[in-house]
């Protein structure tokens, strides 16, 4: 997710007093097709109880969190990750099939019983996967519409310009939870219909039982609805542009 608050504005000379953060943060998304499951996010944080968790856990937090130096993921990070949903699945009866880029820490561990994991084809991952049709860029819209709003409140509340960007690891983790609710059913079906992968299917022929996807759902059909990802930037345009008028930037 990069820096929590931003490190540039639009002015063209420098400003003192605003400090750009060192915190990053890795966030793994994963949704299915019809936007009816959206897992909570995998978190990655450098600090395994950054001061802001006031020597909680993220777990404690109700956070899917892990850590290492560099907030990066790692084989080892995502083999947990990947056996602990497969448990899940297992509790449910629920089988899936997920789809994943040949990043080489997406390491498959051995004996999954309820996931069968398939790989795109390197280079392909820009046209192919959901998540990078535009399912990830509304996420980060709605984070930094969020975070631009409460920067705004906090000027309106009388809080000094220079600490109105202010915000903590923890701070951070609930706004980009607000942003993954924001990521609607809408917005995931669009973005699957938009990278193409899955076959026109007539529902009238389907013997598919619960928990498998409501074939109806995955038709690739056009939408009346006007595109969410301009909707959604539209929205952190008119955010951006409240925040210009307060003069603070």
């Amino acid at each position: 997710m990069g820096r929590l608050p931003p490190d540039c504005g639009l002015s063209n000379k420098k400003c003192s007093g605003v400090k750009g953060s060192k915190v990053r943060l890795t966030y793994l998304l994963v949704s299915n097709a019809d936007g009816s499951e959206k897992r909570p996010p995998l978190i990655i944080g450098k600090a395994k109880k950054p001061r802001a968790f006031k020597n909680q856990t993220g777990t404690q937090l109700g956070f899917d969190y892990q850590n290492n130096a560099k907030a990066w993921m790692t084989g080892g990070i995502y083999q947990e990750w990947l056996q602990q949903w497969d448990r899940e699945l297992g509790e449910r009866s629920c089988k899936i099939v997920l789809l994943q880029d040949n990043f080489l820490g997406h390491i498959v561990p051995n004996g999954l019983q309820n996931i069968r994991v398939a790989n795109f084809k390197p280079n392909l991952t820009a046209y192919v996967q959901p998540m990078d049709q535009g399912i990830i860029r509304c996420f980060k819209g709605h984070y930094r519409e969020r975070y631009i709003q409460r920067s705004i409140n906090h000027y309106d509340a009388g809080v000094i310009p220079s600490n109105i960007y202010d915000i903590n690891q923890l701070q951070a983790m609930w706004l980009a939870d607000q942003a993954w609710d924001d990521v609607d059913t809408t917005t995931i079906r669009h973005c699957w219909q938009k990278a193409g992968i899955l076959p026109p299917i007539d529902p009238s022929e389907s013997t598919l039982a619960p928990p498998t996807i409501p074939i109806s759902s995955l038709l690739c059909t056009a939408s009346p609805n006007p595109d969410p990802i301009t909707a959604v930037e539209d929205k952190l345009r008119r955010a951006l542009d409240d925040l210009e008028a307060t003069g603070v930037l």
